[in-house]
C-alpha cells in the first residue's frame, strides 16, 4: 500500500474513478493517504477517517520525510500562500483551517516560511499559524491527556471539547452548502461535525449515520424531544429527514435550546442555527449522543 500526501488545498473524492462521478468526500493539503489501487488517472485512497474514495493522480505526491522539520497547523478559516514574503507576491494557493504542513527556520517577519507537500516553499503570515505541538487539533495531545485523566477530569475535557467545537461551527456561518465537502470552502452536516471535532482532536467518521453509530459515544436523554432533552455544548443530534427509517443527517447542540448544522435546503442552505423547538426538526429528531468518559479515543475503536 503506497503512502501519498495529498497536493492540492482541498482534494476531491470521488464515488468513481471518473471526474463526472459524484463527490464523496474531500482530503486537504499534507494529509497522508492510503493508496490502495489506480485506475483512469486515479487512486482509490483511504483517509485518516478511514474513508475511501478515488482521487485524481495529480492531486498526489509520494510521502517525504518532514521529521526534521517543525508542524505547523493552519489555524484560521483560510490562509493565504505567497511566492514570496510579500502581500504584493504571486499568491500561489488558500489553505484551509487544520491543514499541516512543514515550518522551516527562514521567518521573515510577520511571515514564516513553509515547505508545501510538493516541496516548494512558500509563505504565510504569522497570524495564520500555530505549531502543532501547541494545537487543540494534535490528536497525540489530546488522546495522551484523556489516558492520564480520572472520570471527572473527562467529563470537563467533554465540556470544553463541546464548547470550543461550537464555538468554531459558529465561526463557520454562512459556508455554503455541499455535498460531500468538509472545509471552509462548501460542506454536509456530517463534514461540519467532523471538522469541528477534529479541530479539538477527535477524528470521527465520515457520513452522519456512522458518526451516529459511533462507539465512542453514549446515548443520552434517550425517550425525550429535542427541546426537552438536557443537552450540552458540543452533543451530536441526528434527524431522519427523508423519513425512512435511517440517520440522514447530524449537527451540534448549543447548549442553549438551539443546534447548529449545514442544511442542504434551497433556502437558507448552509451553516445555520436553528431552535430545537422547531417543529419540522422535532418531527425528525432521533436521537442525542455524547462522548463518553470510558471511550478510546483512537478512531479504529469507532
Amino acid at each position: 500500500m503506497s503512502e501519498y500526501f495529498v497536493v492540492k488545498n482541498v482534494a476531491n473524492m470521488m464515488k468513481k474513478a471518473d471526474p463526472d462521478s459524484a463527490l464523496d468526500s474531500q482530503a486537504i493539503a499534507g494529509t497522508i493517504v492510503h493508496a490502495e489501487k489506480t485506475e483512469n488517472d486515479y487512486c482509490y485512497v483511504q483517509t485518516p477517517d478511514l474513508y475511501h474514495g478515488w482521487i485524481a493522480k495529480s492531486r498526489l505526491t509520494e510521502v517525504w520525510d518532514r521529521s526534521a522539520y517543525e508542524t505547523i497547523c493552519i489555524k484560521t478559516l483560510f490562509a493565504q500562500v505567497f511566492s514570496k514574503p510579500d502581500e504584493n507576491s504571486s499568491l500561489l494557493t488558500k489553505l484551509v483551517i487544520g491543514t499541516r504542513l512543514a515550518k522551516t527556520n527562514n521567518d521573515v517577519d510577520p511571515f514564516v516560511e513553509i515547505i508545501l507537500p510538493d516541496k516548494q516553499k512558500a509563505y504565510v503570515h504569522k497570524n495564520c499559524i500555530s505549531l502543532w505541538s501547541k494545537t487543540f487539533a494534535n490528536e497525540s495531545i489530546f488522546e495522551e491527556k484523556w489516558l492520564a485523566s480520572n472520570s471527572d477530569e473527562r467529563t470537563q475535557m467533554i465540556a470544553k471539547l463541546g464548547k470550543r467545537a461550537v464555538d468554531l461551527a459558529k465561526h463557520l456561518m454562512g459556508t455554503p452548502y455541499l455535498w460531500g465537502g468538509s472545509s471552509p470552502f462548501g460542506m454536509d452536516c456530517s463534514g461540519m461535525t467532523q471538522l469541528t471535532y477534529r479541530l479539538n482532536g477527535v477524528q470521527l467518521l465520515r457520513d452522519s449515520y456512522l458518526q451516529w453509530d459511533d462507539k465512542r459515544f453514549v446515548k443520552i436523554a434517550e425517550g425525550k424531544a429535542l427541546d426537552e432533552a438536557e443537552l450540552q455544548a458540543g452533543d451530536i443530534v441526528v434527524f431522519d429527514i427523508k423519513q425512512t427509517g435511517k440517520v440522514d443527517h447530524i449537527g451540534i447542540a448549543c447548549g442553549d435550546g438551539t443546534f447548529i448544522q449545514t442544511r442542504g435546503e434551497m433556502k437558507d442552505s448552509g451553516v445555520v442555527i436553528d431552535r430545537c423547538s422547531d417543529l419540522y426538526y422535532k418531527r425528525a429528531y432521533t436521537g442525542a449522543a455524547r462522548l463518553s468518559e470510558l471511550a478510546v479515543i483512537d478512531i479504529s475503536h469507532a
